[in-house]
């Protein structure tokens, strides 16, 4: 029973995860990803991106955000990120490094550009930043 129990577990989390990404982790022997850090943008708010995480997949976190009744347009994934670390902890060093760039302290919009949200998120999943960007 306890074999079964964690065999239908293991395929609940697999029903949530890019198949396609966790074969491929499998294959060259990388643990296999814990998430997906995800930028999003919105015509709707020029110059601001949504910057976040989400254990499942990027593009259905990104529908889900967009169907919220506030929100007057769907969003557009710039950038996603594959995430072998805690997701949560990534997402919490890339909003401090972003801090003064946020457009609202309780929200996870930032005013700046795509090309530079990229270079910040990069340099700290590679573990090259863990300051404050000065933006």
């Amino acid at each position: 029973d306890a074999e079964l129990d964690a065999h239908v577990a293991r395929l609940r989390d697999l029903k949530q995860k890019d198949l396609t990404q966790v074969i491929a982790d499998e294959f060259h022997e990388r643990p296999e990803y814990q998430g997906f850090i995800y930028i999003l943008s919105n015509t709707a708010m020029p110059g601001i991106l949504k910057i976040g995480f989400t254990a499942g997949l990027a593009d259905k976190r990104a529908a889900e955000i967009g169907a919220a009744t506030g929100v007057p347009l769907s969003f557009k994934i710039e950038r996603k990120f594959l995430v072998y670390a805690s997701p949560r902890e990534v997402e919490r060093k890339i909003h401090i490094a972003l801090d003064g760039c946020r457009v609202n302290e309780n929200r996870e919009f930032f005013r700046i550009s795509v090309e530079d949200a990229v270079a910040f998120v990069q340099a700290v999943i590679e573990g090259r930043f863990d300051g404050v960007a000065h933006l």
